[in-house]
């Protein structure tokens, strides 16, 4: 466990005071989360709840959902329980700023969303982010590989001892429906989204697991067909600190394989990430394939897209010296 982890876990336990420098208060964590998140009328917090339910619910069901996947496309043979332990640490807390929600493995990506006011529910696109620079782009997408809708059409109610949400409706949406439902527009609506006769899988909670492995199932299938019979991808051995990153990278109007390493620093008292190049990786793809950028991820790369990058008011734009 590092360092901010400890505090992260201290500051969690519900004991914990608060002060302001050497000015103490007689408050604690336990009666700060009694006042923010209580009120489970607030719709934004009943949609806080359900992704860290829907999330946790996915998790526990992780080997099940792309045990098959990892099996087909890389070298690993991961035993019971170990995909689900390979995720959980990196969801103890909610992934703040993260390009999504959840990811299960490499490739396979979720957005959790929820609404109580369908009428005016929209979901739109979101910046691109080139993980290397570390930049978002100026290119929209929907991300995701799969996303996740909760209509919450009751309300909360206390009912034997437990917080009951209601008859939830879930329905779930593939990264590739969502492009062809929105088209040149930025956003969807609750009613394309949901839309009969469109593909939309409606179900509850506990059918969601069953629901996933459907769609990853056919997505792995369509993806094989795509790639070399043969071909798997051999994950570098990890050392404690290290990350390696299998990286589709688009440069020039071309796509390059290759594992990458991240590095996290710190320098100045200010903290800073570098992304290097380590070692090709090989072609997957069939003669005469010619891959999207779905397509890589689907095959369990994470796609590293080319393009303009958006200037945050205050950064410094670069200058062609003359």
């Amino acid at each position: 466990m590092d360092r901010q982890e400890q505090e992260l876990k201290r500051f969690l336990e519900a004991q914990t005071r608060f002060s302001f420098a050497d000015v103490g208060t007689a408050y604690t964590a336990k009666d700060f989360w009694t006042w923010a998140f209580s009120n489970m009328e607030v719709p934004v917090l009943r949609g806080v709840l359900i992704e860290y339910l829907v999330a946790r619910h996915l998790i526990a069901h992780n080997d099940a959902i792309v045990g098959d996947t990892v099996r087909s496309l890389t070298t690993e043979t991961p035993g019971p329980g170990d995909l689900t332990k390979s995720i959980e640490r990196f969801y103890r807390q909610q992934p703040h700023g993260d390009v999504f929600d959840l990811q299960l493995t490499w490739g396979v990506t979720l957005e959790i969303k929820s609404t109580a006011s369908p009428n005016s529910w929209r979901i739109k696109k979101t910046s691109r982010w080139n993980c290397i620079e570390d930049k978002n782009l100026k290119q929209t997408v929907f991300p995701a590989h799969f996303y996740v809708l909760a209509h919450m059409a009751d309300d909360a109610v206390i009912k034997d001892g437990k917080l009951d949400l209601g008859a939830v409706v879930f329905h779930v949406r593939t990264g590739r429906e969502m492009d062809a439902l929105a088209g040149t527009h930025e956003s969807v609506g609750f009613s394309t989204f949901v839309g009969e006769g469109a593909g939309v899988r409606s179900c509850s909670f506990d059918q969601l697991p069953d629901v996933l492995l459907a769609l990853q199932t056919q997505r792995l299938a369509d993806i094989r067909a795509k790639m070399l019979p043969d071909w798997q991808l051999e994950p570098l051995k990890q050392c404690h600190d290290q990350v390696y990153l299998p990286l589709a990278v688009e440069q020039d109007g071309k796509v390059e394989a290759c594992w990458y390493i991240e590095f996290k620093y710190e320098l100045g008292g200010k903290k800073g990430r570098r992304v290097v190049p380590l070692e090709p990786i090989h072609s997957c793809w069939l003669p005469g394939v010619i891959p999207d950028w779905r397509d890589w991820e689907a095959a369990g790369f994470c796609y590293v897209a080319q393009g303009e990058a958006i200037v945050e008011v205050g950064e410094p734009t670069s200058v062609t010296a003359s």
